[in-house]
């Protein structure tokens, strides 16, 4: 595996870093940072940057004095060996690619640096609880054999069903078993039997790495089952409750690879209808995949409010939008402890249908900007045709996101005429071409109130002078 050198330069002082090929690296002055540069212009966290394919590509974490390429203050820069580029009085120069097995150059002169000043450290993120149901009417109990299978323990519970972890006797297999729960008071008892059974049908007909795979179903007496794949890391609901929310870069790994589930599942025909954070499991080296498709293909329009689609609250017709939606907001919840909005049922719709959840920067995450804006503005827009239009497109973008341009791109889905039209033309897409366009506009009229206002300030009190001090000359003063 390849690896990259980097020199960074302050006030004289001059350090050597070297990247490995593939790997997320931040760069700022915090203690925990890999390339740390002591100096005040650097903020705590910086920028990020990742090596691949020959090039260097860096990514600012919304930092105070960003990062300056040919003069100009950039999002992100891709730098070829010889490169370099600003970050705040730091000068960083991308220095040569490295084959397996040689030695980067001598390094240079070690001179002390100064020590760092304390900083305060910042306040956890502390998640929102989740909700724990109590529940004394459960369909098996732990030693309980059902179907060949033996209960060991609840995993999770649901509005359908109870997962279990259990053996599959005759194999000596671990699974996850999930049991039917039935109402005999709400009598929709059928309805149920047949949501649950197409969940099974649903998730055995499509083979993917990041769907939980369906071994088998059937029914045991009065009772309904279906074991699965079991997944050791549990769901993303429970690492989130344990461990806190996840960092930016967590959080992008997750997107893609639920993007990569939801795409299996739109070319099968179906839509999830569910997705959110308790239907996410973690395997042991913390990749996701996405269980419960119990609702896709029907024409139930359940869900979970928290992480429901203004569409799918509205009762309209839904499609692989509607999931998309779901998806940002399950990596909002992931890197903030909490859904993107909180209260009553009625108050949660009402966010969903009428209201902008609040940035990620402005919780004070270290996020990229564009980042920011795809989780927020893009993915979660209230109109589906202003969010990306399918999850191979989401997994595109997710490439043009952090990945230097010679990355090996996701294999890409004949894209419609108008979009391809509007990319050759150059000319923004539909969908991520009108919020970047927005978010542009944005930034130039908030830029140009606040040179309006100092301008405007700047003259009255110039004016106020040439009144009280007739004899004044204001030009001369000016030109000083």
């Amino acid at each position: 595996m390849s690896r990259a050198t980097i020199t960074t330069k302050v006030q004289g002082k001059r350090q050597r870093f070297t990247l490995q090929e593939g790997e997320l690296t931040t760069i700022g002055r915090a203690s925990s940072c890999a390339v740390q540069i002591n100096d005040k212009s650097v903020s705590r966290e910086h920028c990020v940057a990742i090596f691949t394919n020959g090039r260097l590509c860096l990514n600012d974490l919304g930092s105070k004095h960003g990062v300056v390429h040919d003069g100009e203050r950039v999002d992100r820069c891709d730098l070829a060996p010889g490169d370099s580029c600003q970050l705040g009085a730091a000068h960083l120069t991308f220095e040569a690619v490295l084959d397996a097995g040689s030695e980067p150059p001598p390094e240079p002169e070690p001179e002390a640096p100064p020590a760092p000043e304390p900083e305060p450290e910042p306040k956890p993120r502390t998640p929102e609880p989740a909700v724990v149901f109590a529940d004394d009417d459960l369909p098996a109990e732990p030693g309980q054999v059902i179907g060949g299978y033996r209960v060991d323990e609840v995993l999770g519970t649901g509005g359908f069903g109870v997962v279990y972890r259990a053996q599959q006797i005759q194999l000596g297999r671990e699974v996850a078993l999930k049991v039917l729960r039935l109402d005999d008071r709400a009598g929709d008892g059928a309805a149920r039997v047949e949501a649950f059974l197409r969940e099974a049908r649903a998730a055995a007909s499509i083979n993917d790495p990041h769907l939980v795979q369906i071994h088998d179903v059937g029914q045991d007496g009065e009772l309904h089952f279906l074991s699965m794949e079991l997944v050791s890391g549990g769901s993303l609901t429970r690492k989130v409750r344990r461990d806190g929310p996840l960092d930016w870069r967590a959080g992008l790994e997750l997107m893609r690879d639920l993007a990569g589930a939801l795409a299996a599942a739109h070319r099968a025909g179906l839509v999830h209808r569910d997705v959110k954070p308790a239907n996410v499991l973690l395997t042991a080296s913390g990749r996701a995949k996405l269980t419960d498709l119990g609702l896709a293909s029907g024409t139930l329009q359940a869900g979970t409010v928290a992480f429901m689609a203004p569409e799918q609250i509205l009762r309209r017709d839904v499609d692989a939008r509607t999931d998309l939606y779901a998806l940002g907001c399950t990596i909002y919840a992931a890197l903030t402890g909490r859904a993107p909005f909180i209260g009553s049922k009625d108050e949660i719709a009402k966010g969903h249908l009428k209201d902008t959840p609040e940035s990620l920067q402005r919780l004070g995450l270290p996020v990229p900007w564009h980042f920011d804006q795809l989780v927020v503005e893009s993915l979660m827009a209230k109109d589906p045709d202003d969010r990306p239009q399918s999850a191979t497109q989401l997994l595109e973008r997710l490439d043009d996101l952090i990945l230097p341009d010679s990355y090996p791109r996701v294999d890409r889905a004949p894209r419609p005429a108008t979009v391809a039209r509007a990319r050759s033309t150059g000319e923004p897409g539909r969908a991520g071409g009108r919020n970047r366009n927005k978010a542009l506009l944005a930034r130039v009229l908030s830029e140009l109130v606040v040179f309006s206002i100092s301008a405007f300030i700047v003259i009255a009190l110039l004016l106020g002078l040439k009144y009280h001090f007739p004899s004044l000359d204001i030009y001369r003063l000016i030109g000083k």
